[in-house]
């Protein structure tokens, strides 16, 4: 949920500063890029902090960290949803498994597996081919690693945080037994 911002009007010099903020979020460098002038850096230092305080820039910057703030929420909510994918997925999303056929010269059996079409991939899966490149032996598809999706996901939802058991080492064995079945 945004919170409403009220809006006034910058000069130019005000408008860069506070872009110029976000590139590195020091006031100081933010006040010399916007093109102020200042005898030295302990009052560039000063001016800059003085500006970022000003009413209204301090507004333009809340509005700059709020659209941040949601872009990048977006862009969570968009790896998380790759990450799912990836976990999920199947290789048959990617290739078709064909008929085993005799190579004759070789005297082998060999399975005939057919990458599918750009086309034939649902929408929702082609974001997760990292490569397709030709070998001697045909195609290979690289599609994202599922067990690295899954890593990825425990870590963004703190799931491979350690756990904290705390135990009272004077309990008995029964006594041990009976919290565990009354904690569950």
């Amino acid at each position: 949920m945004t919170e409403e911002i009220k809006k006034e009007p910058l000069t130019a010099k005000e408008e860069r500063f506070c872009r110029e903020y976000f590139i590195d979020f020091n006031q100081t460098r933010a006040h010399e890029r916007a093109g102020y002038k200042a005898k030295n850096d302990e009052t560039r230092a000063a001016l800059a902090s003085k500006l970022f305080r000003k009413g209204k820039v301090e507004n333009r910057i809340k509005e700059f960290a709020l659209k941040y703030q949601e872009k990048n929420e977006l862009k969570v909510a968009r790896l998380i949803d790759k990450y799912e994918r990836a976990a999920h997925v199947s290789i048959s999303e990617f290739v078709d498994f064909g008929d085993v056929v005799l190579i004759e010269d070789k005297k082998e059996f060999h399975n005939v597996i057919r990458i599918k079409s750009l086309d034939q991939i649902k929408a929702e899966y082609r974001d997760l081919i990292k490569r397709v490149k030709k070998t001697r032996e045909g195609l290979e598809i690289e599609i994202l690693d599922s067990m690295q999706a899954m890593e990825a996901l425990r870590k963004i939802f703190g799931l491979d945080a350690p756990q904290k058991f705390e135990h009272d080492v004077n309990l008995t064995m029964a006594e041990i037994i009976k919290q565990a079945h009354e904690d569950k």
